[in-house]
């Protein structure tokens, strides 16, 4: 074999294991399970529990910038001064889209768009009128990188954070998911939606907050496809290969019937396996779709606690996020311990 060839497989080699050695070494202090806080609070017992990492918190844009450049960070200080408090870590997320700041919606110069929400998740939208800023809009994402780079500014040197979502161009959640409805998609095609627009958008949207954060890992979280059964898997590429050993790669829609709807369905199948492909250059994560302990609200979206964690840790997960409400339930301390040990191993 020619020398050349050879020097050059050696490099390809010593790359790959230079980033695996990155992604145990520098990063390992964070993995583990985070607690979702209920309406905004962290339970006090929450913190107190040894085998919980840190706190995922979730917080709107129109809480942190209610005036365009007036930010009030009081709330996610408290809840970061909290954690470090207790030896605890967070990762930030925040919520736009419908989340945006009320100025947002009143300025003139951002189109907006409108359609009735059926997504049955969502039961204080259902049925109702929801209106979105027109999220690939020039001058609504020049607001939102604005707003990204102050927070940047803030908690970007900040050693208690584990990281930040990337999010900007989101109906609300900080996930690229498109709405649940043909109609809903209409609307956003109507107003100059395209695949290749969103793809764009988010992919710009995962540059600036690695700009913003240059020293933070970057959480991107995909879920199952709507419509665009590819994208998921384009984005998760973009991400890696762009920013290998920086990204986290997460879905939210974790529970124990997953492995059930792979066997059924093959889109299930394909998006899973992203994962799995990119568990060696990514950190993967994952998030509850519901509390066990929810049964009694009409829908069991998780089915066994125990059950969703073993499927989480067989796709690769180093950190779960699970609500606190199932933290704090007596009987599950002993296997959340060992589930602890489990995402450090």
């Amino acid at each position: 074999m020619d020398s050349r060839k050879i020097v050059l497989i050696l490099v390809v080699i010593s790359s790959m294991f230079m980033n695996m050695s990155l992604l145990a070494g520098s990063y390992e202090k964070y993995y583990g399970i985070y607690a979702l806080p209920t309406k905004g609070k962290v339970y006090k017992e929450v913190f107190e529990k040894p085998f919980v990492k840190g706190v995922s918190i979730r917080i709107s844009w129109e809480v942190l910038e209610p005036e365009e450049g007036r930010f009030e960070w009081e709330k996610l200080d408290k809840i970061i001064a909290q954690a470090r408090s207790y030896n605890k870590y967070v990762t930030i997320r925040i919520m736009t889209g419908v989340y945006s700041p009320k100025w947002i919606f009143e300025d003139e110069d951002i189109p907006k768009m409108e359609f009735i929400s059926k997504n049955r998740n969502k039961k204080n939208f259902l049925g109702k009128t929801v209106v979105l800023p027109v999220l690939w809009d020039r001058n609504y994402l020049e607001k939102y990188f604005n707003f990204l780079k102050k927070l940047g500014e803030r908690y970007g040197d900040d050693p208690n954070v584990f990281w930040i979502a990337v999010t900007g161009p989101a109906t609300g959640p900080a996930t690229p998911h498109l709405p649940k409805s043909r109609s809903a998609l209409e609307v956003f095609r109507e107003h100059g939606f395209t695949k290749e627009k969103w793809l764009n958008v988010w992919e710009l949207a995962i540059d600036k907050t690695v700009e913003a954060f240059p020293d933070k890992l970057i959480s991107l979280c995909i879920d199952v496809p709507r419509f665009y059964v590819d994208m998921a898997g384009e984005l998760a590429a973009y991400a890696v290969s762009k920013y290998e050993g920086r990204i986290c790669l997460q879905s939210n829609g974790m529970s124990a019937k997953v492995l059930d709807a792979i066997d059924e369905n093959p889109i299930f199948k394909d998006f899973f396996s992203i994962f799995m492909k990119y568990r060696e250059k990514a950190i993967i994560g994952f998030q509850m779709a519901w509390a066990s302990v929810w049964r009694d609200r009409g829908r069991d979206r998780l089915g066994p606690l125990d059950k969703a964690i073993e499927t989480a840790l067989k796709f690769g997960a180093k950190y779960i996020e699970i609500y606190q409400d199932d933290i704090v339930v007596p009987e599950n301390e002993y296997m959340l311990a060992e589930l602890e040990k489990k995402l450090n191993e």
